[in-house]
């Protein structure tokens, strides 16, 4: 695998967000990573009722948040350790270019999924009467 250098001949760093060693601290409860994935798992099973309420397609899309969540995590660790995430042209870093934005898109759209429409969405706008009548007690 060719890896970029910096001006002064040094390889740069990458975010190895699809580096396998990278990815597997994330799954292993002892480190620091692998806690904070656990926990947001655990917290994420219980909003959707426990595990025996769990359907099978429940499972497989909070596999697959997951995994996106690690991807973005770890991108945007990198990001912050690097001293300009705009290049000489202007331009976002690659990672941070397209496949950053469709991997956050499709995490939304995973959590849509998942969860359900946004609370928001759900509401309907109350008829005008149903206003009047309310305020009216």
């Amino acid at each position: 695998m060719k890896q970029d250098r910096d001006s002064s001949g040094r390889f740069l760093k990458l975010h190895g967000a699809d580096c396998k060693q990278i990815r597997n601290k994330y799954f292993d409860g002892r480190t620091k990573e692998g806690k904070l994935f656990h926990a947001i798992r655990r917290n994420m099973i219980g909003d959707l009722g426990g595990e025996a309420s769990l359907s099978q397609k429940q499972w497989i899309l909070l596999d697959r948040v997951l995994e996106k969540l690690i991807f973005l995590h770890r991108v945007g660790e990198w990001s912050l350790e690097q001293d300009c995430i705009v290049d000489a042209k202007g331009e976002l870093l690659p990672c941070l270019g397209k496949s950053y934005i469709a991997f956050n898109n499709a995490l939304r759209l995973d959590l849509q999924a998942l969860y359900g429409d946004s609370d928001n969405a759900k509401k309907r706008t109350p008829k005008i009467s149903e206003i009047i009548a309310e305020h009216k007690g």
